[in-house]
């Protein structure tokens, strides 16, 4: 049986949910395969259920915020470096 959705534990009596699809951006059918349990992993909460008490997680949407900030930082760089005028 493949695990689709991991509980995180955030702090003492505090979980997330993270769902295998939002594990890597290349296709994982199995969580228990990409993560292991006691392992620290770094995710971004995509939303809050304060009804259900449910917070949902990503780790491919904190990878994607990442890259994008990534590219972000090295556009400006370019354009500071470059000492010519540049509209966007």
């Amino acid at each position: 049986m493949s695990r689709k959705l991991l509980f995180i534990e955030l702090a003492e009596g505090i979980e997330g949910t993270l769902k295998v699809s939002e594990i890597a951006a290349e296709r994982i059918d199995d969580a228990t395969t990409a993560l292991k349990v006691g392992e620290t992993v770094e995710a971004k909460i995509t939303a809050v259920d304060r009804r259900n008490r449910v917070i949902n997680l990503s780790i491919r949407a904190k990878d994607q915020a990442e890259e994008k900030a990534a590219i972000s930082a090295v556009r400006n760089q370019e354009v500071e470096s470059s000492g010519a005028d540049h509209y966007r």
